[in-house]
């Protein structure tokens, strides 16, 4: 709680109202599933909503891999490119990444976390 009083030439006044202290809930980023647009036949971009929380996002890993597989694969934001493990993460505020290097024909599936 706080509370608050001035001075002037004349003398101190009242103190304010009390007033609590806010403090927001803070809690670990939640995504929405991320949209994907096919740039050619071996590129995609992937879209997604700015996560709201508190304190804000910073960094977002974006993993990849085809429709009907097991593993996933993790998009290096620096290459545009899909690793096996590792990768630089996109920098918040950046909510989207273009993934190149994609076998052609073949449909995608996305996460950000």
């Amino acid at each position: 709680e706080a509370a608050v009083s001035a001075k002037n030439a004349v003398g101190w006044g009242p103190d304010s109202v009390i007033a609590s202290v806010y403090k927001p809930a803070v809690h670990a980023p939640t995504l929405l599933s991320p949209w994907l647009e096919q740039l050619d036949a071996s590129s995609v971009r992937v879209r997604w909503a700015k996560s709201e929380c508190v304190p804000a996002a910073e960094l977002y890993t974006l993993k990849l891999r085809q429709v009907g597989r097991v593993r996933w694969k993790t998009v290096d934001s620096a290459s545009s490119r899909l690793v096996e493990a590792g990768g630089q993460a996109v920098a918040a505020p950046t909510t989207e990444c273009m993934v190149v290097g994609l076998s052609s024909g073949v449909p995608y599936e996305a996460a950000v976390s």
